[in-house]
Order: structure tokens, then sequence, then C-alpha cells
């Protein structure tokens, strides 16, 4: 099924934003125990100045609102207006919170405890990007608990079945998260390694996609591979898997939901060729990822549990738009 896809975006608040800001503020202030207008207000301002302020806007007006401080990697606030809730937007206000943050060390947040009826929603939310559960407080005296994001738990936003299709929005965090992996497979690979490579519909900005990650490995010696050291980072080896002179890697999780697919090809492979043309040139033809995406959804509504007939289908658009990367070379 596909996430919500939303008109607005986020961004970095400004002073213009305070009272709009502020008004939210009002809506919600409920949730915020012990909260003293003024005192935020200051807050705020040195936030908007830090560039540590981020705000969801739709059709103008601020729906959406998140703080944090990169000193004590914390997120310190999130709120979205009651009429804007179960659409996606503290999802995303986080997501450029973790990208802005670049998560290699351990970022907090704490929220209303198991039991009380506030505390449903965020924290769902924040277990869905991996925060786990840590010691409970006490905050302007209301009972509240701390949650923990590890960097190694933030793939959990990742997977899909082995037989289903599932898209979602477009997310700056798989850059991210490939930034992640990428350095552990070289790790692994060694000096066998070229170049990794992002690829497939996670590399590509505005395609929804499945959310897993394919990473391209250029590697010296397709012979040389080290399969154990790929299997220690969580890697089952499917050999070509159909595909000639490819090393094919699959990363699960629940051992029917993938995450992780990855591509080992020497120089020069036509596969890899073609998958880093189709990349760059849907990542400077925002009109043809527009196209993609409508294929991808009506596909998406024909084989929603058919993943081999929904990826064959997509063949023809692949080799169209590869064919013509190759005339603009």
């Amino acid at each position: 099924m596909v996430e919500s896809i939303l008109k607005g975006e986020v961004m970095l608040a400004t002073a213009d934003d305070i009272p709009n800001w502020m008004k939210l503020v009002d809506v919600v202030k409920e949730n915020f125990p012990g909260l003293q207008k003024e005192s935020y207000l200051v807050t705020l301002r040195k936030n908007i100045a830090r560039k540590t302020a981020l705000c969801f806007k739709e059709n103008g007006n601020i729906v959406g609102i998140l703080l944090f401080s990169p000193n004590q990697n914390r997120l310190s606030c999130v709120a979205v207006h009651p009429d804007y809730r179960r659409l996606g937007i503290a999802s995303k206000l986080i997501e450029k919170m973790l990208v802005l943050l670049q998560p290699n060390r351990e970022i907090t947040v704490t929220t209303f405890r198991e039991g009380d009826e506030k505390g449903v929603a965020p924290r769902k939310l924040y277990k869905k990007f991996g925060f786990e559960e840590a010691e409970l407080l006490t905050e302007f005296g209301y009972p509240v608990q701390r949650f923990v994001l590890r960097p190694d738990n933030l793939d959990c936003i990742l997977g899909v079945k082995h037989s289903e299709v599932k898209l979602v929005p477009y997310s700056e965090l798989y850059n991210l998260l490939f930034a992640h992996e990428s350095k552990k497979i070289a790790e692994a690979l060694g000096d066998n390694v070229f170049q990794i490579y992002h690829v497939g519909s996670t590399a590509i900005v505005g395609a929804i996609a499945k959310p897993l990650l394919d990473i391209s490995v250029c590697v010296r010696d397709i012979n040389a591979i080290d399969v154990h050291a790929m299997k220690t980072l969580g890697y089952e080896c499917m050999g070509e898997y159909g595909i000639p002179g490819r090393c094919y890697f699959v990363k699960r999780k629940n051992e029917d939901i993938s995450t992780h697919h990855v591509h080992c090809f020497t120089d020069g492979n036509e596969n890899l060729t073609n998958q880093l043309l189709f990349r760059e040139y849907l990542n400077t033809h925002p009109e043809a990822v527009r196209e993609y995406n409508k294929l991808k959804l009506s596909l998406f509504e024909k084989y929603p549990k058919e993943r081999h007939k929904y990826t064959e289908c997509k063949t023809d658009f692949i080799m169209n738009i590869v064919q013509l990367a190759q005339k603009g070379r």
C-alpha cells in the first residue's frame, strides 16, 4: 500500500514563521505539560537562529513543527495540527531532523509513558524509526519515558515481504542508510572493492519505491568476493540469480522480509552501466520520475502480491530510459 504523498514540504523555520508557529502551539498545548509560552518563545527564537526549528507547511500554513538539539542529539518536541494527523507529517519532520543530525550517535526523545492515552501515537511513531524504550522519568511534574535511537536501528524503516509489493514516498533517509551500509560493505570486501553505488528507486529523488536498498558494488575480481565477510553482515549469497556476471546478496529480517539487495559486478558490466544510466537520467528528468511513479502505482493495483510480475512489467519503461540515456551521453 502506498503511504500518503503530501503536497507540502518540510523547511527550516524563519522569524517570519513565529506567529503561525505559535498559533499551532496554542492548538496542541495540552500535549506539552509544563508549557510556558514566554520561555517557549525564547527557545523557539534560539532554535530558529541555530537552524534547528523545522516546520511543515501546507498551502502556506504551518501544520507541523519540530525542534531539535544537535549538541544533545535530542528531539526536543514535535507536534502536528489535529486536522492534519495520520498523513505522515510527523514522519517527514523526523526524517529531515535525522538527515540534519547525521545519526552516528544515539538520539534521544522523551514522550508519554505506556498506558497514557496521549502517548499512543508518539510511541508508535518513534518505534517506527527504531527508537527503543529507555528509563522512566518525570518532566515538569509529569511522568514520561525516554526513548533512544541507536545508529544501527535506523534501518528498521526498511523491509518488504519477498512476494509482495509495498510502495512508500521518497525519503532523504535512504541516502543516509546507503552511506552507513556501504561503509560496512567496503570494510567487509576490502581491496576488492573499486566503487559502491546507490541504485534503484531509493536513489532517485521523488520516486516512490519499495522500502529496501539496492546497492551495486563494482569489484576488481568477481571470483574473489569474500562471501563469508558478507555473511557476517547478515547477507545471503544468491549467486548470479539470473543475471550473468553478477554475484547477488540479500539481507533479510524475520526470514521473509528483504531489506537490502547487493549486486556485485566487475567494471564495464552492462547491467551495472544500465543501473547507473537509469539512475542518472531520472535524477535529471523529474517528468520521467512522475511517469515512472504512475506506472508503479498502476502495477501495484494489479499485482500487490506478485512481486515478480510487478517487476517484469517495468522492464520496457526501464529499457526505454536506458536507451534515452545512452543517446544523451
